[in-house]
């Protein structure tokens, strides 16, 4: 998806400078030092997506108690 606009934006830059702005931009995570996979990063979200859905059910029904 991203790779035919930064290939025409990086064009001549250094390889560096792609990875750091991918790594800025959020298009790859690294964890001590390593990048994580895409699986990883999908499992990643998807748990924090049902720890805060399962925050706001409590928050909700903590509030329908009172």
């Amino acid at each position: 998806m991203m790779n035919a606009p930064m290939s025409i934006a990086f064009k001549n830059a250094p390889v560096q400078a792609v990875n750091s702005f991918k790594q800025t931009m959020g298009v790859v995570y690294y964890f001590n030092g390593k990048e994580i996979s895409l699986l990883m990063s999908i499992l990643i979200l998807v748990a924090t997506g049902i720890v805060f859905y399962i925050l706001a059910v409590v928050k909700i029904s903590v509030k329908k108690k009172q």
